[in-house]
């Protein structure tokens, strides 16, 4: 798991930043940036990119590796810093927060964004007078009890508000153990590099999310900025929807999320992912809001009616065992709770609009191409090892089979007219199978096989020496007797 210490953000300076930006630059081209060419991007003006680099690898904000040359490259927290530093250049952050969100693929932060003047800091009145209508679950989070200080979104004496702050980690646990076994950045150090690919997916998020925010119809975060793998959106003061127990009008949260799938295939688009765990209510208005979108995809995708179908019965599962609310085959509104998606007309093409603004057609592609090789990668290393376990099953079973087909000579002798057997005591013994010529084939060529296989492994190994200069070829020469050379 990948921890982000933000304190020591403070004690990094220009010359350290500049370092790191060499780092990155010239990780475009290498998966290990070597030491000479970080010096020679940084340019500082009186060196010192090795004392720095030493500095930089004690924070842990890179990795160093020398294995068949000397150098660098960035872990993810390094890149974090790079995305909180850009972040402060624009204005957009001026303060760190806690972490309130873990998944398999980000972290989610708070962090504290200047007011800007002329800016609205006061909370629609729904959310501000009213009593709560759900109540939350605290056994299924840690939910921290939060005083009215820290539950105000705007902090007044500072003049700064709560602004989210979500991180992408692609790679972190799905294909852990893949990238350790297999080398996948040797064949294509851009592509495979997870670091290129958290980007890609935060880029694909901000421009969904800015297209959908821009139509007002459909509720989202505020999108601010984005950044490398980070995405800066606004705070929303709600709760995830896994987190609620009980809710006063569970019908009309449930007839919320069906539309705002609806609505999605209006606009041309299916969200993939649409469960609980991508959903927060707010606690006084019941209101839906949609989160996380780096697997949205366009209602024109050849799996789009599967990915929309799957999306709706998600949400009838949630729903039916969390709060009992079945819709039934004979109610009058089964046709609204369980749309189709041919039947569904599209309005407005928001997919050819995304692709317009900022995650071009051509980054999609190859976004969508990266995910499909490592399943592929993932799927052959599942179908070696299966390979491995034939193997070796096959080898016991020729094993076992030698070993009752030709016995031991040391306890016993086999008479060839009767096929009987006898003990060395002389006793009469039970008649053992007798080889086939069928069986005596198969015996002789795996023995054959065998040797092939380990002259050839000799062979090449012998030239595998030579090339190397670790061994010295020996020749062997026949010298007929009484013939002196």
């Amino acid at each position: 798991m990948v921890k982000l210490d933000a304190s020591r953000f403070r004690y990094l300076s220009n010359d350290d930043f500049r370092v790191l930006t060499a780092i990155e630059m010239g990780m475009k081209n290498h998966e290990v940036v070597p030491t000479p060419l970080i010096e020679r991007i940084a340019g500082l003006r009186h060196g010192g990119t090795i004392k720095i680099l030493s500095f930089l690898l004690g924070y842990k904000l890179i990795h160093h590796e020398a294995k068949n040359y000397d150098g660098f490259y960035l872990n993810y927290p390094g890149y974090d810093f790079l995305a909180l530093k850009t972040f402060m250049k624009r204005g957009h952050v001026n303060g760190f927060g806690r972490q309130i969100g873990v998944g398999k693929e980000s972290d989610v932060f708070l962090v504290l964004s200047p007011v800007k003047e002329g800016e609205e800091i006061e909370e629609k009145k729904e959310e501000e007078d009213g009593v709560e209508k759900i109540i939350i679950d605290k056994s299924l989070a840690k939910l921290e009890e939060l005083d009215d200080e820290e539950d105000d979104i705007y902090d007044l004496e500072h003049k700064s508000k709560q602004v989210v702050l979500k991180i992408h980690r692609l790679g972190r646990t799905s294909f852990r153990n893949v990238k350790n076994t297999r080398d996948y950045l040797g064949k294509r150090s851009k592509t495979t590099n997870w670091l290129y690919m958290s980007r890609l997916s935060a880029l694909k998020e901000y421009a969904f999310m800015k297209a959908i925010y821009d139509t007002g119809c459909i509720p989202v975060p505020k999108p601010i900025d984005c950044n490398r793998h980070c995405v800066l959106m606004e705070y929303v003061k709600g709760y995830p929807l896994y987190q609620v127990k009980e809710m006063k009008h569970p019908r009309y949260v449930f007839r919320q999320c069906i539309d705002l799938i609806v609505k999605l295939a209006q606009y041309g688009l299916v969200h993939g992912d649409f469960n609980e765990f991508n959903l927060l209510i707010k606690p006084m208005s019941e209101k839906i809001v949609v989160i996380d979108f780096p697997q949205m995809i366009s209602t024109s995708h050849p799996n789009a009616e599967f990915y929309f179908d799957r999306d709706i019965i998600c949400i009838h599962t949630f729903f039916e065992k969390r709060f009992s609310y079945i819709i039934k085959p004979d109610d009058e509104e089964y046709d609204i709770y369980f749309p189709k998606l041919s039947e569904i007309k599209k309005e407005h093409s928001l997919d050819v609009h995304v692709e317009a603004s900022g995650f071009t057609a051509e980054k999609s592609k190859e976004f969508d191409e990266i995910m499909k090789e490592k399943e592929e990668e993932d799927n052959l290393e599942s179908n070696n090892e299966e390979v491995v376990d034939n193997n070796e099953e096959n080898k016991e079973e020729e094993l076992k089979l030698e070993e009752e087909l030709i016995g031991s000579d040391n306890e016993e002798n086999t008479s060839v007219v009767t096929g009987a057997s006898f003990t060395t005591n002389g006793t009469r013994r039970r008649k053992k199978k007798v080889l086939n010529e069928d069986q005596i084939k198969e015996l002789v060529k795996r023995d054959f096989k065998k040797k092939e296989f380990s002259k050839s492994k000799d062979i090449k190994m012998a030239k595998r020496n030579t090339q190397k200069g670790r061994a010295k070829t020996k020749v062997k020469e026949s010298i007929e007797p009484g013939i002196d050379y």
